[in-house]
């Protein structure tokens, strides 16, 4: 991306428009010679003189720090339901200002995952070299690889995962469901087991993803029905996940054509119409992708 898109981008985030008599406090320009005019406490800037305020921030004592938070403020001013192209790249920029810290990666990351954009809340976490990455780092690459159907790098992540702490639990349910999509069925009772240990972790995620790896590893042995209560189980007093809806919309879809719909469709309205699960649900459903 050149210096005349980011411009373009950086202007169109300015949507505060001043008085029209109103000039710029730094530069003069009146209101009519500028894209944007945002007011302040006795004062407006117009969007050439913000953006040249923070160049000139960005070049003094700690550029990447000031860059850095400007655009993290920037970002976290946006609606979670932003069309991708107005955060990417401000958090592309965050990235390639702020290195490889974890503390930064962790920062894009969330920004990302809150909005659906597993894509690029995954190259966030691994701009983080190997050897630094956290185990949370670790669990988060193996759970954005898995939903992106990344399978190879989900299984490189969760064997770093077992090498620093075997036995846990959310590495565990990582585990059985990479087992589960790759066709190598695990035992019922070690299943029946990592459920238990899951449904007692203080994150509820934790237990929804063990309750849907039994799921599929059900479905995978033809047990449908024992697949859909696993599901309904996942769905009950849990926040309620796109996976979860997809694969309970797949299970129904040669029994219950209409309930498999009503899933497809549930899956679609809890996620960003950009996001994966959305075109899934959207290709299950047939339709085009949106368009916003």
């Amino acid at each position: 991306m050149n210096v005349k898109q980011l411009t373009k981008r950086w202007r169109s985030l300015f949507s505060k428009d001043a008085s029209w008599g109103a000039t710029c406090s730094f530069c003069g320009r009146p209101r009519a010679e500028t894209k944007r005019l945002v007011e302040g406490p006795g004062a407006y800037i117009c969007d050439g003189c913000a953006l040249l305020a923070t160049g000139v921030l960005a070049l003094h004592d700690e550029p990447c720090d000031v860059g850095f938070r400007a655009l993290d403020a920037i970002v976290s001013a946006l609606p979670q339901d932003a069309p991708y192209p107005r955060f990417e790249p401000l958090l592309e920029a965050m990235m390639v200002i702020s290195g490889t810290a974890e503390s930064s990666a962790v920062q894009i990351y969330q920004h990302a995952e809150w909005r659906g954009h597993l894509d690029l809340a995954l190259r966030a976490l691994l701009v983080i070299p190997p050897q630094a990455r956290s185990p949370q780092a670790w669990h988060d690459i193996a759970a954005l690889s898995i939903d992106l159907e990344r399978f190879d790098l989900a299984r490189e992540a969760i064997e770093d995962v077992r090498a620093r702490s075997d036995g846990d639990v959310y590495g565990d349910c990582h585990r059985a469901m990479l087992a589960a999509h790759a066709g190598n069925l695990m035992d019922e009772q070690e299943l029946a087991d990592l459920v238990a240990r899951a449904r007692a972790h203080a994150n509820v995620a934790v237990a929804r993803e063990a309750l849907e790896a039994l799921a599929r590893h059900r479905a995978r042995r033809g047990d449908v029905q024992g697949a859909l209560a696993a599901i309904e189980d996942a769905l009950t007093g849990r926040a309620r996940a796109s996976s979860v809806l997809l694969l309970r919309g797949d299970l129904l879809a040669d029994s219950d054509h209409e309930a498999a719909v009503t899933a497809w469709r549930e899956a679609l309205a809890l996620v960003h119409p950009e996001s994966v699960f959305a075109r899934r649900s959207r290709d299950r459903l047939g339709k085009e992708p949106a368009h916003r």
